[in-house]
């Protein structure tokens, strides 16, 4: 799956002395490093750029990209608090080369190491901008590379070169004819003769207990102002998730004023317990539902949420999980997204993939001898509509009509019937020459992905009048 991530800023004010008051040396230079925030868990990259008596610290795509925070201490012991729930402090020394020491989250215990470097990475300048003529362009990363979304039209170009400037290519993997050139400075983005300013956003680096005794971690985006803001858990696909899979659908609604709560998957980066597993099977779907009904739980509690108005987003495999943590959840959701999510039994779902080859090679019978060959096997596995009966929710999925992954043309008669047996506010929408994650392709096959424009341009305006008609988007 093309990862697609969203960062943003936050500005803190100094509420003490800052580091060296009284014209005492400073801190100097950019640190790049890791740290940990529990054995348990994988290492975080970071990036710390000392100035004054303060640092601009720099996390991940899909956590906060750049934080400015006051510096405590002394010139070789510093102390940095992230904003969190509860707060990421650092406090390490410095010995000229190398800036290591202690890190806490609540009750959470690890360490950091960082050496000297020329600079903050790429995500330092990774977010959502808003343009001059009112529409979103996110800047998005991944391990793979970097890319502009033109949010509303779904339009995306990879970015070639080095932060803070880039060279804009002509679609998702190709370069040429180019789209100009690209340049970040602090809040601002110049994109030829378009300029932006980065969504005023806050982020908060968040810890709280899941399922059978884990701990889940993850990112928490806040729209500016008091609120209380309408919000939605990130529901994973499958794999071994992080919170940055998240990034396209975290775009689509943070820049209409819903927060998002977006976390590692369990036994996954900064998560604990144990992970069950990529196979959609019934014990699998059951603990990661109880981890999203946990999920809710906390983000329905936090100050700047509106527990009236909290629900559960997600892709692919989210499909099976959302209908089963929103029942457990009970009348903590309220609403539901799902992009590519199958109401199919878990059994018909990967029979399809298999006789369509996941879309890795063309198609060896029509797809309606296909199609025909599914029903005839009919139900088996997992099956999420038990749980989709008992829902009252306005629920919305986006669909693509050349999805290699999961059978698109099977799901709609299933809503179909649900709608008119239960007669609720269910909503879905196929989108023409769409992949499994909405990206316009030809045939629906994996190799045309490169080349394709991006995600389809009817997605986004779906997607707004939907939360308009629920009265969830600002």
């Amino acid at each position: 799956m093309p990862t697609r991530t969203i960062a943003v800023v936050l500005t803190l004010a100094a509420t003490a002395p800052a580091l060296a008051a009284g014209g005492a040396a400073r801190p100097q230079g950019t640190w790049l490093g890791t740290y940990t925030v529990s054995r348990a868990t994988a290492p975080t990259a970071i990036g710390i750029s000392f100035s004054g008596g303060g640092a601009i610290v720099t996390l991940p795509a899909g956590y906060a990209a750049r934080d400015s925070v006051p510096a405590f201490g002394s010139v070789d012991h510093v102390r940095l608090t992230l904003p969190g729930r509860p707060a990421l402090v650092l406090d390490g020394r410095i010995d000229g080369t190398r800036f290591a020491g202690a890190v806490r989250q609540g009750g959470a215990r690890g360490t950091f190491s960082l050496t000297p470097a020329s600079a903050l990475p790429a995500s330092a300048a990774l977010g959502l901008y808003r343009l001059g003529d009112g529409t979103t362009l996110g800047l998005l990363g991944n391990d793979t590379g970097t890319w502009a979304l033109e949010v509303e039209s779904g339009a995306y170009h990879q970015l070639y070169g080095t932060a803070p400037s880039w060279v804009v290519g002509a679609k998702f993997g190709v370069r040429r004819p180019e789209q100009g050139q690209l340049r970040v400075s602090g809040t601002t983005l110049v994109w030829g003769r378009k300029t932006g300013r980065r969504l005023p956003l806050r982020q908060l680096e968040v810890r709280f207990p899941g399922a059978r005794g884990a701990v889940l971690a993850g990112t928490l985006t806040v729209p500016a102002g008091r609120g209380p803001f309408p919000a939605a858990v990130y529901v994973h696909g499958s794999g071994p998730s992080l919170r940055t899979e998240s990034q396209y659908l975290a775009a689509l609604l943070a820049r209409r004023g819903i927060a998002f709560l977006a976390y590692d998957k369990r036994g996954n980066g900064q998560s604990t317990g144990r992970y069950p597993g990529e196979a959609a099977t019934p014990p699998t779907i059951d603990v990661l539902s109880r981890d999203v009904a946990a999920a809710a739980a906390f983000l329905a509690a936090q100050p700047e949420i509106d527990p009236a108005r909290v629900g559960l987003a997600g892709a692919s495999q989210a499909g099976w999980i959302i209908p089963l943590a929103a029942v457990r959840a009970g009348a903590r959701v309220h609403w539901a997204l799902i992009e590519s999510g199958p109401v199919v039994t878990t059994g018909e779902s990967d029979l399809y993939a298999s006789l369509v080859s996941h879309g890795d090679v063309p198609l060896t019978s029509p797809i309606d001898d296909i199609l025909d060959q599914v029903r005839k096997t009919g139900p088996v596995g997992f099956d999420p509509v038990p749980s989709l009966r008992r829902l009252r929710i306005p629920i919305l999925w986006l669909y693509g009509e050349v999805d290699r992954s999961q059978p698109t043309a099977l799901d709609v008669p299933v809503l179909e019937r649900l709608r008119t047996d239960t007669g609720a506010d269910l909503t879905w929408r196929v989108f023409p020459k769409a992949d499994h994650f909405l990206f316009e392709l030809r045939t629906g096959l994996n190799s045309e992905r490169p080349s394709s424009r991006g995600v389809a341009p009817q997605v986004a305006p779906a997607v707004d009048g939907w939360l308009r008609v629920h009265k969830l988007a600002a």
